[in-house]
């Protein structure tokens, strides 16, 4: 990894001037920004440690359409050989088998931010069945006991659903 001072990304050079964090480069082409840390030593560092525990075999990818997202991207995801990835989207791409429709987002031109998408997605998508190797997608039984819960949190929203079925 080498270590560079501006990004590729024109929106994130605003970013790194506002705050400075280390940018670093693997190959030529997948940058990462290291946030948390303030000098590049220190994310080497972090990133070789870390790196040295990854099981290789057992690697779970999430993407979502933050961030300078376009559908060539979301098909070059797709394409990846890594059995458990998922990708977190705000509009419908049912043609692609690793995309999740957050539909509180379809809306907006991207899915909420990371610790708030944790939230809803469970909504959509079964993460610990993910994480223990399952496919990810919810049984009908989980579906009506999300909905279940989500009318106990919100009693207008089941009163307005029951009128619109009478």
């Amino acid at each position: 990894m080498i270590f560079i001072k501006t990004s590729r990304y024109q929106s994130r050079n605003s970013q790194v001037s506002s705050r400075v964090y280390p940018i670093g480069l693997l190959g030529q082409d997948v940058e990462l920004h290291f946030l948390n840390y303030a000098s590049a030593e220190e994310a080497q560092e972090k990133w070789t440690r870390r790196v040295g525990r990854i099981n290789w075999d057992k690697l779970f990818i999430k993407f979502c359409d933050r961030d300078e997202f376009s559908l060539e991207l979301l098909k070059e995801f797709e394409n990846l050989d890594f059995k458990n990835k998922v990708c977190f989207i705000s509009q419908n791409y049912s043609n692609f088998k690793s995309a999740v429709w957050i539909k509180e987002c379809v809306n907006n031109a991207t899915v909420i931010d990371g610790k708030n998408l944790y939230s809803v997605s469970k909504k959509y998508f079964d993460i610990p069945g993910w994480l223990n190797c399952g496919s990810g997608k919810l049984s009908t039984l989980h579906m009506v006991f999300n909905r279940f819960i989500f009318f106990l949190n919100h009693p207008k929203n089941l009163f307005l659903f029951l009128r619109e079925k009478t």
